[in-house]
């Protein structure tokens, strides 16, 4: 028996199947299925027993799963006792070329010894690595009327949100010479008669904002992808814009006229986590360089 056996057991109690366990841990079934075998074999109970509702933990099961809670929390403690005293940064940021252009700054001004990391992935997978340990500091944004959808799921994760930037408008990206560059803002109606580009998480993201029309949805799964997407069609997109971003000389924006047009930018840890020296000096530095920009054509 090791970590990953009790942190596996907490995860099948948490979901009550053994397929949605593994979907979120990305395993496979079998493979969950055995490792949850092997423990069952070795400590010589029955932890789980089968319902019509899904899976409940046995009378023993529940006194592991207690004891089981309280190692993982414990052992999150002592993890986040080492990444305070080691003065580094492990970032994941949703897709945000204003954030990775800070962090690159901000190496280039603060340079430290050792490995520091920057990755981007969607908003579910920041909260997943902060979970697991595998970053300390998360940069995410969402929806200004979806707070409370996801602060939910944060906390489903042992994560804790605090806000940097609230409320910034969104606006319309698109190539030069777009037929909506030359508008001085750009409605839903208007928006709905091109396709859009937008990443693989997104479409909760607009149904949210009500935005849903469109004539064609393009998704991609890299910041790459959805600049080349629209420097090379009439494809559009939406960002709510900080700093200097977009990067990409051949883009504009417009604002975007709708009752749903703001974001929220967070930046999220796990529960009870204290940033240590250096992330807090990078968050500083985050909203010394964030500024929301007027409409550049």
């Amino acid at each position: 028996m090791d970590l990953k056996d009790l942190e596996y057991t907490l995860a099948i109690a948490k979901y009550r199947s053994i397929s949605k366990a593994a979907k979120e841990l990305f395993l496979s079934q079998p493979y969950l299925s055995s490792k949850l075998k092997s423990l069952e074999k070795e400590l010589g109970i029955q932890i789980f027993r089968r319902t019509s509702t899904g899976i409940i933990p046995t009378a023993s099961g529940e006194e592991l799963l207690n004891s089981a809670a309280k190692i993982h929390s414990e052992v999150e403690y002592i993890r986040r006792l080492k990444a305070r005293s080691s003065c580094r940064l492990d970032i994941v940021s949703y897709y945000r070329p204003f954030f990775f252009n800070c962090f690159l700054r901000f190496q280039g001004n603060f340079p430290v010894e050792g490995s520091e990391s920057f990755k981007e992935l969607s908003l579910k997978e920041c909260f997943q690595a902060l979970n697991s340990g595998a970053a300390r500091l998360a940069l995410v944004c969402y929806a200004s009327n979806t707070h409370a959808i996801y602060e939910k799921m944060a906390r489903s994760y042992h994560c804790t949100v605090k806000k940097l930037f609230p409320d910034v408008r969104l606006s319309v990206i698109m190539r030069k010479g777009h037929p909506l560059s030359g508008h001085s803002c750009v409605t839903p109606e208007d928006m709905f008669r091109f396709p859009l580009v937008c990443f693989n998480d997104s479409l909760p993201f607009f149904r949210h904002i009500e935005l849903t029309d469109f004539s064609g949805i393009l998704y991609v799964s890299d910041r790459g992808g959805f600049f080349d997407t629209l420097e090379n069609s009439d494809s559009i997109g939406v960002l709510a814009i900080l700093g200097e971003e977009p990067v990409k000389q051949d883009i504009c924006y417009v604002p975007l006229e709708s009752k749903y047009n703001t974001l929220d930018f967070l930046y999220a840890t796990a529960d009870n986590y204290q940033p240590n020296p250096r992330e807090e000096q990078f968050l500083a530095f985050i909203r010394e360089c964030a500024h929301p920009v007027q409409n550049r054509n």
